[in-house]
Protein backbone atom coordinates (compact mmCIF):
# COMPACT_ATOMS: atom_id res chain seq x y z
CA UNK A 1 0.00 0.00 0.00
CA UNK A 2 1.17 3.47 -0.72
CA UNK A 3 1.29 6.39 1.57
CA UNK A 4 0.77 8.79 -0.93
CA UNK A 5 -2.74 10.79 -1.00
CA UNK A 6 -4.43 10.83 -3.99
CA UNK A 7 -4.88 14.10 -3.58
CA UNK A 8 -1.19 15.08 -3.34
CA UNK A 9 -0.30 13.73 -6.72
CA UNK A 10 0.83 16.44 -9.46
CA UNK A 11 0.45 14.22 -12.11
CA UNK A 12 -2.71 12.19 -13.26
CA UNK A 13 -2.71 9.35 -15.43
CA UNK A 14 -5.74 7.75 -16.53
CA UNK A 15 -6.46 4.69 -18.05
CA UNK A 16 -9.35 4.71 -20.53
CA UNK A 17 -10.92 0.98 -21.55
CA UNK A 18 -12.68 0.42 -24.00
CA UNK A 19 -14.37 -3.63 -23.66
CA UNK A 20 -15.43 -3.65 -27.29
CA UNK A 21 -11.88 -3.80 -28.79
CA UNK A 22 -10.94 -5.72 -26.18
CA UNK A 23 -8.99 -9.03 -27.06
CA UNK A 24 -7.11 -11.77 -25.28
CA UNK A 25 -3.71 -9.74 -24.28
CA UNK A 26 -4.07 -7.27 -26.62
CA UNK A 27 -3.93 -3.63 -25.80
CA UNK A 28 -6.20 -2.84 -28.53
CA UNK A 29 -8.88 -0.55 -26.97
CA UNK A 30 -6.75 0.47 -24.14
CA UNK A 31 -5.23 4.05 -23.96
CA UNK A 32 -3.77 6.30 -21.83
CA UNK A 33 -3.50 10.10 -21.25
CA UNK A 34 -2.10 12.57 -18.26
CA UNK A 35 -2.35 16.09 -17.54
CA UNK A 36 1.35 16.58 -18.50
CA UNK A 37 0.84 18.25 -22.49
CA UNK A 38 2.45 21.16 -21.44
CA UNK A 39 5.59 19.35 -20.54
CA UNK A 40 5.30 17.55 -23.80
CA UNK A 41 3.49 14.13 -22.83
CA UNK A 42 2.67 12.19 -25.71
CA UNK A 43 2.25 8.90 -27.36
CA UNK A 44 5.78 9.46 -29.75
CA UNK A 45 4.58 6.58 -32.55
CA UNK A 46 1.39 4.54 -32.89
CA UNK A 47 3.37 1.39 -31.31
CA UNK A 48 4.75 3.24 -28.82
CA UNK A 49 4.08 3.59 -25.38
CA UNK A 50 2.76 6.79 -23.96
CA UNK A 51 5.37 8.91 -22.07
CA UNK A 52 4.42 10.78 -19.21
CA UNK A 53 7.17 13.89 -18.60
CA UNK A 54 7.57 15.07 -15.09
CA UNK A 55 10.10 15.88 -12.64
CA UNK A 56 12.27 14.18 -9.91
CA UNK A 57 10.37 14.63 -6.44
CA UNK A 58 7.04 14.37 -8.13
CA UNK A 59 4.26 12.37 -6.90
CA UNK A 60 1.77 10.34 -9.83
CA UNK A 61 -1.43 9.00 -9.61
CA UNK A 62 -2.55 6.01 -11.57
CA UNK A 63 -6.59 5.62 -12.44
CA UNK A 64 -8.71 3.20 -14.70
CA UNK A 65 -12.10 4.17 -16.20
CA UNK A 66 -14.09 2.18 -18.82
CA UNK A 67 -14.99 4.52 -22.35
CA UNK A 68 -18.48 3.25 -21.70
CA UNK A 69 -19.93 5.03 -18.51
CA UNK A 70 -22.39 1.87 -18.25
CA UNK A 71 -20.15 -1.14 -18.22
CA UNK A 72 -20.74 -3.81 -16.23
CA UNK A 73 -17.58 -4.92 -16.12
CA UNK A 74 -15.17 -4.11 -13.43
CA UNK A 75 -11.89 -2.59 -14.46
CA UNK A 76 -8.87 -2.95 -11.99
CA UNK A 77 -5.01 -1.92 -12.16
CA UNK A 78 -2.97 -5.20 -10.41
CA UNK A 79 0.31 -3.46 -10.60
CA UNK A 80 2.63 -1.13 -11.75
CA UNK A 81 6.18 -3.10 -12.54
CA UNK A 82 9.49 -2.02 -11.08
CA UNK A 83 12.07 0.27 -12.57
CA UNK A 84 14.57 2.56 -11.45
CA UNK A 85 12.95 5.99 -11.79
CA UNK A 86 10.92 4.68 -8.26
CA UNK A 87 14.26 4.44 -6.42
CA UNK A 88 14.86 2.98 -2.83
CA UNK A 89 11.10 3.68 -1.80
CA UNK A 90 9.82 1.04 -3.99
CA UNK A 91 7.49 0.79 -6.58
CA UNK A 92 4.24 2.22 -6.81
CA UNK A 93 1.81 0.81 -5.05
CA UNK A 94 -2.49 0.58 -3.99
CA UNK A 95 -3.18 4.31 -2.69
CA UNK A 96 -4.67 4.20 1.03
CA UNK A 97 -7.45 7.05 0.23
CA UNK A 98 -8.32 5.81 -2.75
CA UNK A 99 -10.90 3.19 -4.25
CA UNK A 100 -8.18 1.26 -6.11
CA UNK A 101 -5.76 4.13 -7.76
CA UNK A 102 -1.87 3.77 -7.96
CA UNK A 103 0.46 5.88 -6.33
CA UNK A 104 4.16 6.67 -6.21
CA UNK A 105 7.05 9.16 -6.59
CA UNK A 106 9.58 10.06 -9.56
CA UNK A 107 12.86 9.66 -7.30
CA UNK A 108 15.48 9.33 -10.37
CA UNK A 109 15.92 11.35 -13.46
CA UNK A 110 16.16 9.84 -16.72
CA UNK A 111 13.92 7.72 -19.12
CA UNK A 112 12.35 4.78 -17.91
CA UNK A 113 9.98 1.48 -19.10
CA UNK A 114 7.74 0.35 -16.95
CA UNK A 115 4.08 -1.96 -17.38
CA UNK A 116 0.64 -1.54 -15.64
CA UNK A 117 -1.41 -4.91 -14.85
CA UNK A 118 -4.90 -4.42 -15.03
CA UNK A 119 -7.79 -7.28 -14.70
CA UNK A 120 -11.21 -6.29 -16.36
CA UNK A 121 -13.48 -8.84 -15.33
CA UNK A 122 -17.37 -9.62 -14.81
CA UNK A 123 -20.11 -8.28 -17.21
CA UNK A 124 -23.56 -9.03 -18.26
CA UNK A 125 -23.14 -11.91 -19.86
CA UNK A 126 -22.06 -15.68 -18.43
CA UNK A 127 -19.53 -16.31 -20.55
CA UNK A 128 -18.10 -12.72 -19.81
CA UNK A 129 -14.64 -14.12 -18.21
CA UNK A 130 -11.56 -11.96 -16.58
CA UNK A 131 -8.61 -10.74 -18.52
CA UNK A 132 -5.30 -9.73 -17.75
CA UNK A 133 -3.55 -7.57 -19.28
CA UNK A 134 0.23 -5.88 -19.62
CA UNK A 135 -0.17 -2.13 -21.06
CA UNK A 136 4.00 -0.53 -21.32
CA UNK A 137 3.97 3.32 -20.73
CA UNK A 138 7.45 5.59 -20.24
CA UNK A 139 8.53 8.03 -18.28
CA UNK A 140 10.83 11.21 -18.89
CA UNK A 141 11.79 12.35 -15.76
CA UNK A 142 13.48 15.25 -15.64
CA UNK A 143 16.21 16.28 -12.73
Amino acid sequence: MSSISIDDCDVQILIMVDEGFLKDGSTRGVYMMDNRAASGSVRSAATLPWQTNLDVGENICWRIRPVNPQSKKTFTIDGISNCAAWGYSGHPGVAFDGTGEYTGTAETGGNYSYTISITISGGDRITDDAATLTVPASLSVRG
